[in-house]
């Protein structure tokens, strides 16, 4: 029986397991190295008798070294029964054959993982809900990247999964690409619209079926080009859009100056980073004192790579309050998620309109599925209430502050509506974390001292039809500026003639 050791008991936790290999004729001597390594108070017990040996070889732990020891031991006798070892020049290929033993786990792991890629790979069908799955899954572990082999962002992979419900509610599991014709894309259009979903988002899941489908024509997977033409946008007019506000520079000084506490106070600090750096939640909440430098001339700028795009924009700080906010906190900003922000934000907006009457200006917009369904359910625990039924003490809680609301908003029944039947909301009421992107913007445009160009490197817009849509400010607005404009224009001629 071959003796295996280790070399010291002192070694730790963990020890190193050995064994002599040797011949008389030919004269072989070796120490063999197993690269094992075994729990050292485990070993020294397990060499205590016959049947602690026995057990240890048993064991759960035990058995699979054991197993590789016997191995390699088995090993050596036949390469030198078979002539292959008759010198001690030959260790290298016994030193071979014990980490090829030792390795073959992580071989044989190694084969599984790509046997698994192989099947991964005869998954893609032509099945529209398989596809979708793999496709999410690979997007989300980096196994499937952008044609320039770039990661898809956090907000990207947040979209497709988003999209889950309704390709799922929607299509059938037999359904496949070659399925796709007009009827049905149309009846997905039709069946996002009974969903009680918003126009815009609507298209949005649309664009998402029709770049599944041209996923899947890339991989191979969807030979039906009628299914890459058939999915139509449709016109989504002024009226049918939610309400999206800008907060002019006057409105920002307030928000600025208002005196807040807690995470209101955070949010708000937030915010008006966006503002000024006109960049994303997911930008602008990131930021930490890495992204603060200095250019080779020394203006201070903030440096990042956008989330979404992975686009690099270096943002010129041009306001002292970008400097101030960071002196605050000391770089260490707030950290909060979006959801929570666009919560603090609306508490700290009512507060601050209290002292800015602009931000109680009402405007037009569409309610959001959400809002929908509370209106009926404010609509259902008030009959009930009235019909002398008993209320949950949940639902009377609920019933209770959707009564404070609609009396505060002049609610019809729950949101206020127009003459028209659209309905109405406070201005401070429409502000979110992205209206922090589209009022950097349009504040940016509306000094008149950049070109399109500029500003486009500041925000990170890559296309002037995307950056356009971020300037908000309204016909009036422009009506006024072209006035201004034509008078100052006129003035100058009037001085120049009276100069002359």
């Amino acid at each position: 029986m071959t003796k295996y050791y280790i070399r010291t008991e002192k070694a730790g936790a963990f020890s190193t397991i050995y064994f002599n290999f040797q011949k008389c004729i030919p004269p072989i001597r070796w120490r063999v190295c197993t690269h094992i390594q075994v729990d050292t108070h485990a070993w020294i017990a397990a060499n205590k008798s016959a049947a602690s040996w026995n057990k240890f070889a048993n064991s759960e732990i035990g058995k699979p070294i054991v197993e590789k020891l016997l191995l390699m031991q088995h090993t050596l006798e036949e390469l030198f029964n078979d002539g292959k070892l008759q010198s001690n020049a030959d260790k290298a290929l016994v030193d071979e054959v014990v980490m090829a033993i030792v390795n073959a786990d992580a071989v044989e792991k190694e084969a599984e993982i790509e046997q698994a890629k192989v099947e991964q790979e005869e998954n893609f069908k032509s099945h529209i809900l398989n596809f979708y799955d793999i496709f999410v899954e690979g997007i989300k572990s980096g196994v499937i990247r952008h044609g320039n082999n770039k990661i898809y962002g956090k907000t990207t992979i947040e979209s497709w999964e988003s999209f889950r419900k309704y390709v799922y509610g929607y299509c059938r599991k037999k359904d496949t690409f070659d399925d796709i014709d007009k009827s049905y894309a149309d009846g997905f259009s039709s069946y996002l619209e009974k969903c009680g979903l918003m126009p815009t988002t609507c298209n949005k899941y649309i664009i998402c079926f029709r770049k599944l489908c041209n996923l899947a024509a890339e991989y191979g997977i969807n030979h039906n080009a009628t299914s890459l033409r058939v999915w139509k946008e449709r016109e989504v007019r002024e009226e049918e859009k939610r309400a999206e506000v800008y907060l002019t520079d006057e409105e920002l000084d307030a928000i600025y100056n208002y005196p807040l506490e807690g995470n209101e106070e955070h949010a708000r600090d937030l915010f008006v980073l966006g503002c000024l750096s006109c960049q994303r939640f997911s930008d602008y909440s990131s930021l930490t004192r890495a992204n603060f430098v200095t250019t080779v001339l020394g203006t201070p700028i903030i440096k990042l790579r956008q989330q979404k795009t992975g686009n690099i924009v270096e943002i010129p700080i041009l306001d002292d309050r970008i400097n101030e906010i960071c002196q605050k906190y000391d770089f260490s900003f707030p950290k909060l998620d979006e959801r929570h922000t666009n919560d603090f934000l609306l508490t700290a907006m009512k507060k601050i309109a209290s002292v800015c009457p602009s931000l109680m200006e009402k405007h037009n917009t569409v309610l959001t599925m959400t809002e929908l369904r509370k209106e009926q359910n404010f609509i259902k625990l008030r009959k009930l209430k009235n019909s002398g039924c008993k209320l949950k003490k949940e639902d009377y809680r609920v019933l209770r502050n959707l009564i404070e609301y609609a009396e505060e908003h002049n609610g019809q029944p729950l949101y206020e509506r127009d003459s028209f039947g659209q309905a109405v909301k406070f201005k401070y009421e429409l502000v979110t974390t992205h209206t922090a992107r589209r009022s950097g913007v349009t504040n940016m445009y509306k000094t008149g001292l950049f070109n399109k160009r500029e500003m486009m490197s500041i925000s990170g817009h890559l296309t002037e039809a995307i950056f356009e849509n971020y300037i908000k400010v309204s016909k009036s607005e422009q009506a006024d500026r072209i006035a201004a404009k034509y008078l100052r224009a006129k003035m100058e001629k009037q001085n120049e003639r009276a100069n002359a």
